[in-house]
């Protein structure tokens, strides 16, 4: 049996704009407790048994908002007791104008792979690993509906498919 653990949407670094230092500071504290709590609970399924093949965590992550300070608290995952973790972007981890929509979300990919140096860490939007014989594909919508027309914007921007490689 493969099993997965998901995070989505965890909003690492996003910070709504416009707000006072202390509120600012107020959020990033929320949003690295609660990347906290969810390692720990899923340390804590782990020691009573349950086994998680990896993790994947479907942006968004909040990039545009990433300072190298926030950057810091990507080192909290080399905690969680999973050998490999997968991302993926969401709309906000994509800029849709520029050049290269993927160029932000790269850099924090590299940073991430930096700081959990003790996993393995892949990108889906670059790969589709196999794991016990099941492809793991992972699919964002945003990026879709802006390069084509014929598909429509879904609210679930990130999503993770696994597909069976056997019969």
């Amino acid at each position: 049996t493969t099993s997965f653990a998901q995070f989505s949407d965890p909003q690492l670094f996003s910070l709504a704009p416009g707000t006072t230092d202390a509120e600012r500071n107020q959020q990033a504290l929320e949003s690295e407790y609660v990347l906290v709590w969810a390692v720990a609970e899923i340390n804590r399924m782990v020691r009573s048994g349950k086994r998680f093949d990896f993790l994947v965590i479907a942006g968004g992550f909040g990039v545009q908002g990433a300072s190298p300070r926030s950057m810091e608290r990507l080192r909290l995952l080399r905690a969680v007791l999973v050998p490999a973790v997968y991302v993926l972007p969401g709309e906000n981890d994509i800029d849709l104008a520029a050049r290269d929509p993927l160029r932000e979300y790269r850099g924090f990919f590299a940073e991430l792979k930096a700081a959990v140096d003790n996993k393995e860490v892949r990108d889906l939007t670059a790969d589709a690993p196999t794991v016990s014989g099941i492809r793991i594909l992972g699919l964002n919508s945003a990026f879709l509906a802006a390069r084509s027309l014929s598909v429509a914007f879904f609210c679930a921007s990130a999503t993770v498919f696994a597909v069976s490689d056997t019969e």
